[in-house]
């Protein structure tokens, strides 16, 4: 491999990339942002033909372009022992795809290929669609940050349907909207392997949300769902809920940054509360503003499910009870409150003894606080009784505070 390579920069030209050569017999290639260009691909793929050492390379950010592509991809129709590959920000545009695709129609021992952000626009997604439809190992497929927009969701949600072997699908970032997020959707209805998919930062709306709820309703394989920053509004936010209601499997919804409030918010926890075959793990609104009354009613559902995580707003709300982001610390927001108004802690806590027993049993501590008007929600003034009661014997003794 060694001599191969520096004959094929001798005849190309090229000044011998020493990275290559130190990676030539270790199972990691890692190639990331050295400038290799078309022909420095081409010295790579021949070096690389009869390789048994090396079983991933990762190649992005090298301006390989059209030219190296279809190096690489010839490359890997006859080198089964790489199994995972980066080909991802290097401009490979339509010749790219189409030299891609034909190697995964070849190629049925590689399992992962990133082809994020290589300038893929509308008519590269037909190669692309192919291939998925005739490889049945490949497991993960980055196509995000190009620019498939509504004609590629169009042709991508057919092979969603008939593809049986994709596992991770990454397709943020693409312009996906109108009939192509309504394809997308409906192709996720019989899908019956993917469990990862990211569709962040396209234009799904409320008509791909509703088609991606009706998906979910059916959908018995996907685990984890990114539809965050997708122009969603309330009306997509009930339809998402709507499919939630029904789903036994998915584990992990994100779905931030869309232009729904507290109700939408309410709408998907709540299906997810009155599914008692509901698998939900973690819930992200992110930047999704709520009220007072969402923030009650997560204290009730996570009163029911320990183990959940909800991402809203600054906070979040997780399996260790509490977790605060901007959120001050129960006990400071008590030490605050009694500052403010002048006080002593003793003088706050005789306010609440009513017997001088100098001990407060923790119901009254909880009705005594909620009088005065401290603005915690019913968790955070359950942690600042389990702060407080030290020997954990259901009272107060503030008299060793």
């Amino acid at each position: 491999g060694r001599g191969v390579y520096l004959k094929a920069c001798s005849s190309l030209g090229l000044v011998p990339c020493s990275p290559f050569l130190r990676q030539l017999h270790k199972p990691e290639m890692n190639l990331m942002h050295y400038n290799l260009g078309p022909r420095g691909a081409e010295a790579v793929a021949v070096a690389l033909m009869q390789n048994t050492k090396v079983l991933t390379l990762n190649i992005s950010n090298n301006d390989i372009q059209e030219e190296g592509a279809i190096y690489i991809s010839k490359m890997l129709t006859e080198n089964f022992y790489i199994t995972e590959l980066d080909i991802s920000n290097n401009n490979l545009q339509s010749q790219g795809a189409y030299a891609v695709s034909e190697m995964l129609r070849q190629n049925s021992e590689i399992l992962e290929v990133n082809l994020s952000e290589n300038k893929f626009i509308e008519k590269d997604v037909e190669p692309i669609v192919e291939a998925m439809k005739d490889n049945y190992t490949l497991k993960s497929l980055n196509l995000s940050r190009n620019a498939f927009c509504e004609i590629g969701g169009q042709l991508l949600g057919p092979a969603l349907d008939a593809n049986v072997g994709l596992e991770y699908l990454n397709l943020r970032w693409n312009q996906i909207r109108r009939k192509g997020a309504v394809a997308i959707g409906y192709g996720l209805r019989h899908n019956c392997s993917l469990k990862s998919l990211d569709l962040s930062w396209n234009g799904f709306a409320d008509d791909g949300a509703k088609s991606v709820g009706e998906a979910l309703a059916l959908n018995t394989t996907l685990t984890e769902l990114d539809i965050s920053s997708n122009r969603i509004s309330g009306e997509g936010a009930s339809s998402i809920a709507a499919g939630l209601a029904k789903n036994e499997t998915l584990q992990i919804l994100r779905i931030g940054i869309n232009p729904f409030l507290s109700q939408g918010a309410q709408d998907i926890l709540s299906a997810v509360h009155q599914n008692p075959n509901s698998a939900i793990e973690e819930l992200g609104f992110d930047d999704i503003p709520v009220n007072s009354e969402f923030e009650d009613f997560l204290e009730e559902v996570m009163d029911a499910r320990p183990n959940l995580s909800v991402q809203c707003g600054a906070a979040m709300r997780g399996k260790d009870r509490v977790k605060k982001i901007k959120q001050r610390d129960v006990l400071n927001l008590l030490l605050e409150y009694i500052e403010l108004r002048g006080l002593r802690m003793v003088d706050f806590f005789r306010q609440l003894d009513k017997d001088n027993s100098k001990k407060i049993t923790r119901a009254e501590f909880m009705a005594g606080v909620k009088k005065t008007g401290i603005p915690m929600t019913r968790r955070q003034l359950k942690k600042l009784v389990n702060i407080l009661d030290v020997d954990n014997d259901g009272n107060i003794d503030y008299s060793e505070i």
